[in-house]
């Protein structure tokens, strides 16, 4: 199974998925949210989805963007990991810090 920075690939779609969910519920910078517009139609998480190899995901999350995309909300994300103690949102911030996506 295609991995990336040690994270499975459904793992890792799965909470890019619940992330730009959570993002776009949550009052964060507008302007960072912007890059999430590209993602909506979900064609960028079908690339990713369709890695057969780790290498071919790493090269994947590159083309993307998907690597970056969480960057610009570093200073939110590490806000909520310091002050959102809901379970499901620990999960999804610590499953974020493992293939470093801010």
């Amino acid at each position: 199974m295609a991995n990336y920075r040690g994270v499975d690939k459904s793992v890792l779609v799965e909470t890019i998925e619940n992330a730009m969910d959570y993002v776009l519920r949550q009052n964060f910078n507008m302007a960072a949210k912007r890059h999430f517009d590209a993602w909506i139609d979900g064609t960028k998480l079908n690339i990713l989805k369709q890695s057969c190899t780790s290498e071919e995901l790493a090269r994947n999350m590159k083309l993307t963007g998907a690597e970056n995309l969480f960057k610009p909300l570093s200073n939110e994300l590490n806000a909520v990991w310091d002050k959102d103690i809901s379970p499901s949102t620990q999960k999804l911030i610590k499953n974020l810090k493992k293939w470093s996506a801010f």
